[in-house]
């Protein structure tokens, strides 16, 4: 899916090498919860839509209703998008399964009114690797004022506002959200990328400097998060 994003081989290699090694992809994997299958389901349907295969897509866009409840917050993405772009069959779409999702799962939220926002940054700190988080952010933001906003760009932009929104009044289930924010990797490498070939390499030091010492965060966040996992599992 990253040829849609990216042009170089070189840039897809670094996509696919950053999302394998995200700390929180493995630690999806080594819990096996549904977090890995929601992931699947996202690609799926944004590899069918991005190639125009529309049938197959709202297809896949329907089934997901039934695989998880935490797609509700997929739909509302996809609304804004479709809106945007004014898509009406994904708009009347996603409206659809947005209100099918409500009626069929609900909404929790019960329990006394407190802030988890800095928590919700934490976990998504562990979720990317410190370092990769915060020029996620930089990312999504240089996105939202300067480039084309594609659809991998809505799908994780908001998931990331509405999960940073209601962490203001309650504890979120950041499996809910966490799936749909990965899905940025690729955005990520291109605008790394685009920033870095636009330098005469004399002023390059900073970002490759910048990738390594992301690289070795990753790596260090991975080892922890195991040995969290390990330990629980111990318990």
């Amino acid at each position: 899916m990253a040829n849609f994003f990216l042009k170089k081989r070189i840039d897809r290699i670094v996509s696919v090498a950053i999302y394998a090694f995200l700390p929180g992809v493995n630690g999806v994997a080594l819990l096996v919860n549904s977090g890995i299958v929601v992931i699947f389901f996202s690609l799926l349907f944004t590899y069918l839509y991005l190639r125009e295969w529309k049938v197959a897509s709202h297809i896949v866009l329907i089934a997901c209703l039934f695989v998880d409840n935490s797609f509700a917050i997929f739909y509302i993405a996809l609304f804004v998008y479709a809106l945007m772009k004014r898509k009406t069959d994904l708009l009347i779409l996603t409206l659809i399964l947005f209100s099918a999702s409500m009626y069929l799962y609900g909404f929790d939220t019960g329990g006394k009114p407190r802030g988890y926002f800095i928590d919700t940054l934490g976990v998504y700190a562990i979720v990317f690797s410190p370092l990769l988080f915060l020029y996620f952010v930089y990312a999504m933001y240089r996105i939202l004022i300067k480039e084309e906003k594609n659809l991998l760009w809505y799908i994780s932009f908001f998931s990331l506002v509405v999960s940073l929104l209601l962490s203001l009044r309650q504890k979120l289930l950041l499996e809910d959200f966490a799936p749909f924010v990965v899905l940025s990797v690729p955005l990520m490498v291109k605008v790394f990328f685009n920033s870095y070939r636009v330098r005469l390499p004399a002023f390059r030091k900073l970002h490759t400097f910048f990738l390594y010492l992301s690289a070795h965060n990753t790596f260090l966040s991975i080892q922890c998060l195991v040995f969290s996992i390990n330990h629980c599992m111990l318990l």
